[in-house]
């Protein structure tokens, strides 16, 4: 696992897209081809979750399958969020999805890359999209929606730990590719949405988050 360039992740995002200006309007060519360039990156997990439940199997090949965390957790077979893309997608109720502990971070960083769909934000409280957090302060690469319907990664070291929020909010029942980047060489921290890496604001702690990663080996809740 590692820090994907800019360049990269603007490639993943073209593959499904025809420009941010209408997103999610993909070419008819590209079905398929976001999946077929997510795997030429090697990834260490990856989730396509078109399946049939309850289990959501790891493509990547690693082997970290994922399972249902109770009955009704997750709608299967909900519509694709990609058009031209048969593929269904699931809906989530929560933390829908565990995937039991792995290592999740490399010495050159981590990405960690999803699509999502979000009609409103939860009023008053958070919302887990994608993240490894167990506890308070434990957690690496964590990533939820505020309030306010804003994207929150976090990030933590043996120096120091660090989140910060999007200037935006994505809370607008749009689908958005979105793409949390931690480069472990100089410990700085981007967030990408829609291919563009976007303005972002500290909510805690401290950047660049240098040192080494911790609490690399946690759970992941989808």
């Amino acid at each position: 696992t590692r820090a994907l360039t800019g360049e990269e992740i603007a490639a993943h995002y073209d593959s499904v897209a025809s420009g941010r200006a209408m997103p999610y309007f993909p070419r008819p060519e590209a079905k398929g081809v976001y999946a077929d360039t997510v795997l030429q990156d090697n990834p260490i997990g990856y989730w396509r979750l078109d399946d049939a439940g309850p289990t959501a199997v790891d493509l990547s090949g690693n082997g970290n399958d994922g399972e249902e965390r109770f009955e009704g957790a997750v709608e299967w077979g909900a519509a694709s969020l990609l058009a031209f893309d048969p593929n269904a997608s699931a809906g989530m109720i929560g933390e829908g999805i565990i995937v039991p502990d792995f290592e999740k971070v490399g010495p050159n960083g981590f990405s960690l890359e999803f699509i999502m769909l979000i009609e409103q934000a939860e009023l008053g409280g958070f919302t887990n999209l994608v993240g490894d957090g167990t506890g308070g302060l434990n957690f690496m690469l964590m990533v939820y929606l505020t309030a306010g319907g804003n994207i929150r990664p976090h990030y933590q070291t043996t120096d120091s730990f660090y989140s910060q929020d999007t200037v935006e909010s994505y809370a607008d029942g749009m689908p958005h590719h979105v793409v949390s980047v931690w480069d472990a060489q100089t410990g700085e921290a981007v967030i990408y949405v829609d291919g563009e890496a976007v303005e972002a604001n500290p909510s805690a702690g401290s950047f660049p988050t240098t040192g080494e990663a911790i609490f690399t080996g946690n759970p992941l809740y989808i």
